[in-house]
């Protein structure tokens, strides 16, 4: 008997961008209702989202005010049914009508995580900025994230044993939770593209960037990770590595290039 998925949106205001995300779970070939939810937990939104969550008769919801994405999270682990959950959120799209299909006979194993690959592209014209995800990343959690989020299915029992999001972290808490079991954890790596990822998000927003570069820091503090020095380092490696992806993403130079050296974060 093959598992179920929960799939997990968290939006607020998007009207211009979830619908696409929620297309891409309603057109999913090759699967039956029971294998599968789509939950979207909306936080308050005043915008059209709403109406056009309704649209969809298969989509459950709920929309309440909220404490931010970590708390948002939380909610649609503990709402959602499915033994592995994964969290497309509303600027991202499932790659292709194939997704649930091919993951599902992945995830009929006993890992913990299960991830695979996005594409990160520019929303205001499509273009593909970079690729992220790549095999043997968990053994480099320690250094910096390399397990693109919106492709990464986590099962429940992890949940279970290391506990929700945490809600203090704004930015990185699913690395910050990764960190919490990844020595004790299964991981696969599938090479798949599972996920279309917009770049403009809460952790690639220009303005974010080092305040997501210190969370990281601090996540890696709470869990005991890494020396002081190795957590300075790579905190200033993530702030200046991220800023020119976002000045520099489109030159097909520096794309060449952090394809070569890096697909993670």
């Amino acid at each position: 008997m093959l598992p179920k998925i929960s799939i997990i949106t968290i939006a607020k205001n998007s009207e211009n961008s979830i619908e696409a995300t929620l297309k891409s779970v309603a057109r999913q070939q090759g699967v039956n209702a029971p294998d599968f939810e789509h939950w979207v937990i909306d936080g308050a939104s005043t915008d059209k989202t709403l109406e056009i969550i309704k649209k969809y008769p298969h989509v459950k919801y709920i929309s309440e005010p909220d404490l931010g994405i970590s708390d948002a999270f939380n909610k649609g682990v503990t709402k959602s049914t499915g033994e592995w959950i994964i969290f497309l959120n509303s600027n991202d799209q499932l790659n292709d009508d194939y997704v649930v299909k091919d993951m599902l006979q992945w995830l009929n194993s006993d890992a913990d995580v299960v991830y695979g690959m996005i594409a990160v592209i520019n929303p205001q014209n499509g273009n593909y900025l970079r690729y992220a995800g790549k095999d043997g990343g968990w053994l480099k959690l320690h250094q910096r994230m390399l397990l693109p989020h919106p492709a990464t299915f986590m099962n429940r029992r992890y949940f279970e044993k290391y506990g929700l999001f945490n809600t203090d972290f704004k930015i990185a808490m699913d690395y910050e939770l990764l960190l919490r079991g990844y020595k004790k954890s299964k991981f696969i790596f599938v090479p798949r593209l599972i996920n279309k990822f917009s770049f403009g998000g809460a952790s690639n927003d220009a303005s974010k960037i080092w305040k997501h570069s210190l969370e990281c820091y601090k996540a890696k503090k709470i869990n005991h990770v890494g020396s002081i020095f190795s957590r300075v380092f790579w905190l200033i490696y993530q702030g200046i590595r991220w800023t020119l992806d976002s000045k520099l993403g489109e030159i097909s130079f520096y794309k060449a290039i952090t394809q070569i050296f890096s697909r993670g974060y």
